[in-house]
């Protein structure tokens, strides 16, 4: 079962009752995350290239070709989202660690 990420996150909050704006904290989640990767990719840059970049900055990615930093933006929000994951579950109840291990399972991919 293929969701988009905010979806998945959305799902992941009303599974621990988070009682709060769900689409807002997604939204500000996956923000963080597309920020925390750009700043991994200016990383990649050598020395002159960030120089040019700081100079010639019209739009966020304009210097990294789409396929590369989608890529990377779904590495961090997969880091991001494990990080959280990890951070939370010591505070879960049982029902709610057990919703979250199906939820699991309905999001890893099947073998056919």
């Amino acid at each position: 079962m293929q969701q988009n990420p905010e979806g998945i996150i959305v799902e992941l909050l009303n599974i621990i009752g988070y009682t709060s704006d769900k689409q807002k904290f997604a939204n500000e989640f996956l923000d963080c995350c597309k920020k925390k990767a750009f700043l991994e990719l200016i990383n990649t840059l050598s020395e002159e290239e960030r120089e040019a970049l700081n100079k010639q900055i019209k739009e966020e990615g304009e210097q990294f070709n789409n396929e590369k930093y989608n890529q990377t933006v779904k590495k961090v929000v997969e880091d991001t989202f494990k990080a959280y994951v990890q951070t939370i579950t010591p505070n879960l109840t049982k029902i709610q660690l057990e919703n979250l291990q199906l939820f699991f399972k309905r999001l890893a991919p099947t073998s056919q």
